[in-house]
């Protein structure tokens, strides 16, 4: 899920990521393999989440997106097989994320 939000602010604690409100389209995340350190992975489709925040009224290009990784339901075996580390775009020491996307008009 992401953040039904045009314009999400960064997150000051775990109660507020909490109550953040979540777009209604989910991505599964199940069915990720275990990851190897420094490699780098493809996420699941996740443009019908984009879809429903670029679609709220005051979304604005450029605007920051908020995206949701939960895995509440503790459905992998163990604590490291679920534990995932993913990197801002400014985090200077290491190979940041890229969100590719594509428009057709």
């Amino acid at each position: 899920r992401g953040e039904k939000n045009a314009s999400p602010a960064t997150f000051s604690n775990y109660a507020d990521y909490d109550a953040r409100i979540r777009t209604t389209a989910v991505i599964d995340w199940d069915d990720i393999p275990s990851w190897t350190l420094g490699e780098l992975y493809q996420s699941p489709d996740i443009k019908d989440t984009i879809q429903e925040i670029v679609n709220l009224d005051a979304w604005a290009s450029g605007n920051p997106i908020a995206i949701f990784w939960d895995d509440h339901e503790a459905r992998t075996a163990t604590d490291i097989e679920r534990l995932r580390r993913a990197r801002s775009w400014n985090h200077a020491s290491r190979t940041p994320p890229m969100l590719y996307i594509e428009y057709r008009g």
